[in-house]
Formats: C-alpha cells, structure tokens, sequence
C-alpha cells in the first residue's frame, strides 16, 4: 500500500497513525527498560543483604510500602519483590534503592564498630 492508495484523508492523518504506533511501540519499550532496571536492582539488594546479614548490622527502615511501623530489610525486600511481581516497577526500584543504601549503611557501621570498646575516663 503506498500513499497513492490511502483513502483519502489525507497525509497528514497517515503520518499521525505512524507516530501513533511508534509512541505505542517506544512507551512498551521503555516499561520493559524499567522491568530490567527493577529486576537488577532486585539482585543487587539481595547481594547486599545477604552481606549485611553477615555482619549482624541489619537495619531496620520505615516505609510507606510497609505501613508506619519499622521493617527489617527482608520484608522491605520482599515488598520490592511484590511491587515487580504487579509490575509497579518504580516503586520496586524505590524500595531496593533503600535496601542497598541501608546494607551499605550496616556494613560501613560494623566496619566502624570492629574494634570498639568501652571507654572510661580516669577522674
């Protein structure tokens, strides 16, 4: 079919329909760019909490996804992993981001508090 042989409505209308499509096309695109972002993430958060858990040095975060009370990183963990599952990928990548930062956080603190010990001062 070429232009020739459009019904008459025009070029104009022709070339809306193919940037329509090409929209269509480019926003599916983009929502599986962020499913891979999301899942990533997911790897990655567990990486880091399985190091944290090693240390002993888990945090616990509040979180919308996880009401007013405070969470451990697991449960916030499997929030993000239910948000993947319903495909709210930003809301998986939000709460991973805060998984990562928190296990970093733990490490960097048992790393601080390796060799602490009481300190009494002489009076």
């Amino acid at each position: 079919m070429t232009l020739d042989t459009v019904p008459k409505f025009g070029k104009c209308s022709v070339t809306m329909g193919v940037l329509v499509v090409y929209l269509l096309l480019a926003s599916g695109c983009a929502t599986i760019k962020r499913g891979h972002e999301s899942r990533g993430m997911l790897k990655t958060a567990e990486q880091a909490l399985r190091h944290v858990t090693a240390t002993g040095h888990v945090w616990r975060l509040v979180d919308p996804a996880t009401g007013p009370k405070s969470a451990d990183l697991d449960t916030l963990l499997d929030g993000a992993r239910a948000a993947h599952r319903a495909r709210d990928y930003d809301d998986a990548i939000r709460i991973a981001k805060r998984v990562i930062d928190a296990a970093r956080l733990g490490i960097r603190q048992a790393r601080g508090q390796q060799n602490a010990a009481p300190y009494y001062p002489k009076q």
